[in-house]
């Protein structure tokens, strides 16, 4: 196939070939195979809609041990044993022609009386959406063998729902149903912002035109619309097989007041993720309080004071101003306000000897001062 790509695009580059003129088999060659000027070839392996895992194996003979695979991401990043990201397993091995089984029947290939080669496997586990490809740094002098193992989804869910939406009492009630032979550990996240957002990566190709001429193309490839996953986690359950709650109650007065969706990761550890987002949005709101039990602590140190003090509990509380004021006979006593930020404790320094001072602490929310 490899052969008849390189054809099929030289033909095209002259001129002796049209777009419209290929078979429905030959345009599949023809857009899955790149063939790049430096003489390395990109090879499509799978366009990935769903999250899954990828293996890839690779079966070429040691006249082409020099030729350097790797397994391009859908954003182009080019993956080899030597950059590979933490959810990618690269292995290459010396292996006997007897041991390594057919794909489809699982029995020792014909040739399993030939020299021994070299077998390159790649594993890619909750992989990113989109189309992935191989990247070989020259075309092989004898066939290679590339198997595509497919991908392995997650445990399945449904019958997802939220109930409580609208009580203001900042908790929500959900239910859903999944179906995994493992012991699974359910992660419910919480996120602002839409669902789902219009994707596309760029890739960069060297090709040939009609005039002999190498030229770079860059080459756009839209995803479509994706689901996102983000946000914060708010609650994790861990169930035996069979043994799933038909609903949990989840607290979320820990975030602040706004609008979210919510999403649950099941994870049995075995297979990827499944995740998936709950119908519908959820409110959180919090009151807010004129005063909270800051526990405020002043420490008299040379030449200042050391101030200290709770963290508010209302999650809107953006940031903290303490205010110091100069106690004394003056009717226009000196006030400084200092905007500490996220910061708890502070020591202020440059305050005159010997003077007294009242200090308090406020918190604010910079959406409503």
């Amino acid at each position: 196939t490899l052969l008849r790509a390189r054809s099929i695009h030289e033909r095209m580059a002259a001129g002796k070939l049209t777009r419209a003129a290929l078979t429905p088999e030959e345009l599949d060659l023809f857009t899955a195979y790149s063939f790049n000027a430096d003489g390395s070839i990109t090879v499509d392996v799978t366009n990935l809609t769903q999250h899954g895992d990828i293996g890839v194996s690779i079966i070429r003979q040691p006249q082409d041990a020099d030729v350097v695979i790797s397994l391009v991401r859908p954003d182009g990043l080019l993956i080899s044993g030597a950059n590979a990201p933490s959810n990618v397993t690269f292995e290459e091995t010396m292996v006997a022609a007897s041991d390594i089984l057919d794909p489809e029947t699982g029995e020792p290939t014909p040739e399993n009386e030939a020299p021994p080669v070299i077998q390159t496997l790649l594993n890619v586990t909750d992989a990113r959406l989109g189309q992935w490809k191989l990247h070989l740094s020259r075309q092989p002098t004898v066939d290679f063998v590339i198997n595509v193992d497919g991908t392995v989804y997650g445990p399945p869910v449904d019958k997802m729902a939220v109930a409580g939406k609208e009580t203001l009492d900042n908790q929500v009630t959900l239910s859903w149903r999944q179906t995994t032979e493992l012991t699974s550990t359910v992660t419910i996240h919480a996120m602002q912002g839409p669902i789902t957002t219009t994707a596309s990566f760029t890739d960069t190709q060297q090709v040939v035109n009609a005039a002999g001429i190498t030229a770079t193309e860059v080459v756009t490839t839209d995803l479509g619309e994706v689901t996102q996953f983000g946000g914060l986690p708010v609650a994790q359950f861990t169930y035996l097989p069979g043994q799933q709650t038909p609903s949990e109650t989840v607290n979320l007065a820990g975030l602040r007041s706004g609008t979210y969706s919510l999403w649950l990761e099941v994870d049995d550890g075995r297979n990827p993720p499944t995740r998936k987002h709950f119908p519908g949005k959820v409110t959180v709101w919090h009151d807010w309080a004129d005063n909270w039990t800051a526990n405020l602590q002043v420490t008299p140190v040379l030449g200042g004071l050391q101030v200290a003090w709770d963290e508010h509990t209302n999650p809107d509380v953006d940031g903290y101003e303490i205010e110091l004021t100069a106690i004394g006979d003056s009717t226009d006593p000196d006030t400084f306000v200092l905007d500490l930020g996220e910061n708890i404790s502070e020591t202020v320094t440059g305050l005159s000897a010997l003077q007294a001072y009242s200090v308090t602490v406020a918190g604010y929310d910079t959406g409503t001062g």
